[in-house]
């Protein structure tokens, strides 16, 4: 399911950059600067990042000796979540609440 998310935004980014070539091509300047290059950083910053994550998830022996008492895995998911309801607020989660398994609840 992660590789699904990797390659559908692989292939968001992709289209949107053809879509900023035909506005070059075309000469449509205007569209390419607030249409085109608008939507490819958001793409970019927003899922680009849920990408970074889930490779830095897969990448991360969450069974060390680092992590095996203090954290869990984090939910993606919730991270994504939290990033817009919490406004980048970062807090440390307790083991006993019910959001312990995600790092930025």
């Amino acid at each position: 399911m992660k590789t699904a998310v990797i390659y559908g935004v692989a292939q968001m980014a992709l289209g949107t950059i053809v879509k900023c070539s035909n506005y070059i091509y075309d000469k449509k300047y205007v569209d390419l600067i607030f249409e085109g290059l608008t939507q490819l950083v958001m793409i970019l910053c927003l899922f680009g990042f849920m990408d970074l994550m889930i490779i830095s998830k897969w990448l991360t022996d969450w069974e060390s000796p680092e992590f095996k008492d203090k954290l869990q895995a984090p939910g993606i998911i919730m991270c994504m979540i939290n990033m817009f309801l919490q406004g980048g607020a970062y807090s440390q989660p307790k083991h006993g609440s019910p959001y312990a398994n995600i790092v930025g609840a």
